[in-house]
């Protein structure tokens, strides 16, 4: 409803949930899409500035937050009638949050921010208790120069890094919470338009593929 755009959607099931912001509003809807040529809204609620990208893993939606000291909010989407500020991860010393991706079972956020001269990009975030979100100690890395747009996580506990400048696509491995490049010459690289964001599957062949959007 109203002026606003929409920044992410993203849909589970026959919910869909969708992230908008005009100038004066940002939120998240939940919308009814089991007819889907006549989708309802079921719920909104405020956030605390921009949703730019965001992901539901079970009860729950992360949502990158831009524009803001909080750079990951968390809301209860278990009655999607009735939406819940749950927890946040608030940072005054970091960039926009971009993007977030979450593990299976709810425990870790891997949470991704624009570029920053002084600060990592890339964090580990303990979600363990979505109440008060924590980041990991040494759960961090330096994009070098690369401003990230997109995140994903692949199996093996490879992680995904895309964005503009520097190398354009960056592949990390992930070992007990920490960050280290992946020791592979092909794992960086460069994507002079840029990559606004990312998508990776593993086929049941074995055959592991990334869907990437660029400039």
């Amino acid at each position: 409803p109203g002026p606003a755009d929409a920044d992410s959607v993203y849909v589970v099931g026959n919910t869909g949930y969708v992230t908008t912001s005009d100038n004066n509003n940002k939120n998240l809807y939940a919308f009814d899409v089991s007819n889907k040529t006549n989708p309802q809204i079921l719920g909104s609620v405020s956030l605390p500035s921009r949703g730019i990208k965001m992901t539901v893993v079970g009860s729950y939606a992360y949502v990158a937050i831009s524009e803001s000291d909080t750079k990951m909010q968390i809301i209860d989407v278990s009655n999607p009638t009735s939406l819940a500020l749950t927890g946040s991860y608030v940072n005054v010393n970091l960039s926009d949050g971009r993007d977030v991706f979450v593990n299976a079972n709810g425990s870790r956020a891997y949470l991704v921010t624009a570029a920053s001269t002084t600060q990592p990009e890339f964090f580990i975030l303990d979600i363990s208790n979505n109440a008060s979100p924590t980041l990991i100690n040494g759960g961090t890395y330096d994009t070098n120069g690369m401003d990230p747009y997109g995140v994903t996580i692949v199996p093996g506990l490879r992680a995904i890094v895309v964005g503009h400048d520097g190398n354009e696509y960056q592949v990390f491995v992930i070992t007990n919470d920490t960050i280290s490049p992946c020791p592979n010459e092909d794992s960086f690289l460069n994507i002079d338009s840029g990559v606004n964001a990312i998508s990776s599957i593993l086929q049941s062949d074995n055959y592991a593929y990334s869907y990437i959007v660029t400039g």
